[in-house]
């Protein structure tokens, strides 16, 4: 028997449900963007959003104030460059001999599912391959409450606001830090509980924090693969001419013709260099740090040479209010790569773990309403949306299936993604 229409509103808010359930950052993501999508364009894949960005203040010096200046908003643009979709069918009598329950279990869990597994994955790969601040180190696992803290220490040296901070953790790094020991030492029994089995360590700074299960563990490139890694890093080249603003520069030094020298997501520390407070535009502590943005990994041509492009997007302008490094990056700095090798060259390449703090602004996406399909009856179609951040739109369409003279049951979504990465930290382990 086909499905009836009305099935397709039965089934829809439990689609809702599961995918929030089996996607946590997509609840915690900023998810805003211009009314473009209530406007009743057909929004699809390659479609372009604005997405509103905090607001900059001058500070002045004196009493006195020659003009008042007018707040500009600012957005950033970004495609709308992804979009999937999954199948079902199943038939009136499913409907009709399954409780809800059943029904939920059989036909919409392993759908919803599948979908929020490929959103939370994308959300995790473009987070890591966007985020150039971190602490901890690579290979070593999160041993002691120290490294939470030190996180959260980071974030307020780069004036990421304090408030509504989160902590993304990768699960293997859950494993590490449940299994802290000394806590009985530091919190009373139940307290100890309590964080072991939820991972609330985040929560004493100041970090809401869940496990995710797409969270990175990363393989980095071999960097100069006859150097011996230290703790964390091993040696990569040098720059081989002064980078002092953009995002691409090229690396000399490197063995040449070696492959994989540099993996997207790879991250470079240049000693000596810092990245600067964004408020304040004064020095920081922290050692300046790029990620590796090329799509596919970075070889060394005959030379020794390979050229990457990085974020973040080098401005050393002393004059520019946008300045984010202390100076420009000098001709033959030395350049250290991020990785957890055990040896020099490929041999000793394993995964470190990668986990994230972050204010919703610094991941900013959304799975928006596509439009209705042409020549589909109204009542075969239905959406699962959510009515309070506009956060996920999952459309669902009932209807003949030529290719097998049957019915099947069809869900879309789209998305988009736009990470900044000065508003995220990564905690290494």
């Amino acid at each position: 028997m086909a499905n009836a229409y009305n099935s397709t509103s039965f089934v829809a808010p439990d689609l809702l449900i599961d995918f929030q359930k089996k996607s946590p950052l997509a609840g915690t993501v900023y998810s805003n963007y211009t009314g473009a999508f209530d406007s009743g364009k057909n929004w699809d894949y390659g479609s372009t959003i604005k997405i509103p960005l905090p607001n900059k203040a001058i500070v002045n010096t004196g009493a006195t104030i020659s003009s008042f200046d007018d707040v500009k908003e600012r957005f950033a643009e970004t495609t709308v460059s992804y979009r999937y979709n999954t199948n079902m069918s199943f038939t009136s009598k499913d409907l009709t001999f399954n409780t809800k329950h059943i029904f939920a279990q059989r036909f919409i869990e392993p759908h919803a599912s599948a979908l929020a597994a490929k959103y939370e994955y994308d959300l995790a790969q473009e987070i890591f391959k966007h985020t150039y601040l971190f602490t901890g180190t690579a290979g070593s696992a999160i041993s002691s409450t120290k490294a939470i803290f030190l996180l959260d220490s980071t974030m307020n040296k780069m004036n990421i606001r304090m408030n509504d901070r989160w902590l993304a953790i990768n699960e293997n790094s859950f494993a590490d830090i449940a299994s802290i020991s000394g806590f009985q030492n530091s919190f009373d029994g139940q307290m100890t509980k309590q964080i072991n089995r939820d991972a609330q360590l985040g929560r004493l700074a100041t970090l809401q924090t869940f496990r995710s299960t797409r969270m990175v563990n990363h393989i980095a490139g071999v960097g100069l693969d006859t150097a011996t890694p230290a703790n964390g890093f091993v040696a990569a080249g040098t720059v081989k001419a002064e980078v002092s603003s953009g995002n691409t520069m090229t690396i000399t030094g490197l063995t040449a013709n070696s492959t994989g020298v540099f993996n997207p997501g790879d991250k470079l520390v240049f000693t000596g260099y810092y990245h600067v407070d964004p408020e304040l535009r004064i020095n920081t502590d922290l050692t300046f740090s790029v990620t590796v943005t090329n799509d596919t990994a970075v070889d060394a041509d005959g030379s020794g040479d390979a050229v990457i492009t990085f974020d973040p997007y080098i401005i050393s302008d002393t004059a520019n209010p946008n300045r984010n490094i202390s100076a420009a990056i000098a001709a033959t700095t030395a350049v250290k790569l991020v990785t957890a090798n055990t040896d020099a060259g490929s041999t000793g390449k394993v995964a470190y773990k990668f986990n994230a703090g972050y204010v919703p602004e610094g991941i900013c996406s959304g799975v928006p309403p596509l439009a209705d399909p042409k020549g589909v009856p109204a009542n075969a179609i239905a959406r699962a949306s959510d009515p309070d951040t506009r956060a996920v739109n999952i459309r669902m369409v009932d209807g003949y299936t030529f290719s097998s003279d049957g019915s099947g049951t069809r869900l879309d979504i789209i998305y988009y993604i736009k990470v900044f990465g000065d508003r995220i930290v990564g905690l290494l382990g």
